[in-house]
């Protein structure tokens, strides 16, 4: 009786075992094939992005800008796609919203370039260490540490006051052109911008501080 329960026992091992290998090796194709697919998907998507950029750059040579903004529009669509589908692509989301926010301020198209531009560096900072940096810089006030000024942030900073005083939103320039200045204390287009800002919207004083920058920084250049 117990042998035959053994012999039992060994063949329906036997058989469950030769039922999961051969589950697994169907399962290890599907997922090789699945790979390739991904593979293959990810090359021509990024094919089609480095063309629908290399399109956009000659209509800005051409200087054809309404032209170069679809093509970024439609390549930064489908970087969206390759982020939903995990794809792998050489060109960044981040560039294309960067050289996006450029076109449209060619074109005046001022306030759609600063939202662009605040997307830019948002997908910039995406690690939690630069998301704190960026926070905390933006409670920062004019009297703020030496030591703690990103100058390298002044660029994008600058760029965004610009775009937003252009699109007349005079209160957010502020805000933006007051965080380059502390990110380049020296950066004379910022404060002149910033004095035009505080014009705007009716703070004479401030406005004149500004100015006051700007001869300052003006009569240093001179001196050098």
């Amino acid at each position: 009786m117990e042998w035959l329960i053994d012999h039992i026992s060994g063949r329906f091992n036997s058989t469950t075992y030769a039922q999961f290998e051969t589950v697994l090796s169907w399962a290890i194709l599907f997922l090789v094939v699945l790979l390739v697919i991904h593979e293959i998907a990810s090359k021509l998507v990024d094919v089609r992005i480095r063309r629908l950029v290399a399109m956009a750059e000659q209509n800005i040579q051409k200087g054809d800008y309404q032209a170069a903004a679809r093509c970024y529009s439609r390549a930064i669509r489908m970087t969206d796609v390759t982020n939903d589908f995990r794809l792998r692509v050489s060109v960044k989301e981040a560039h294309l919203l960067k050289r996006l926010a450029q076109v449209e301020a060619v074109l005046g198209n001022y306030l759609c370039a600063a939202q662009l531009y605040q997307e830019y560096l948002l997908r910039q900072w995406r690690s939690t260490r630069h998301l704190l940096q960026y926070v905390s810089f933006l409670e920062a006030d004019l009297d703020m540490a030496t030591s703690n000024r990103p100058m390298h942030w002044a660029e994008d900073y600058a760029f965004l006051g610009e775009m937003l005083l252009r699109a007349g939103c005079a209160e957010e320039a502020i805000l933006w052109l007051k965080r380059t200045v502390v990110a380049d204390p020296e950066r004379v287009s910022s404060w002149r911008m910033l004095a035009q800002g505080y014009e705007q919207v009716g703070m004479t004083l401030q406005a004149q501080e500004a100015l006051e920058q700007v001869r300052r920084l003006a009569q240093q250049q001179d001196d050098i």
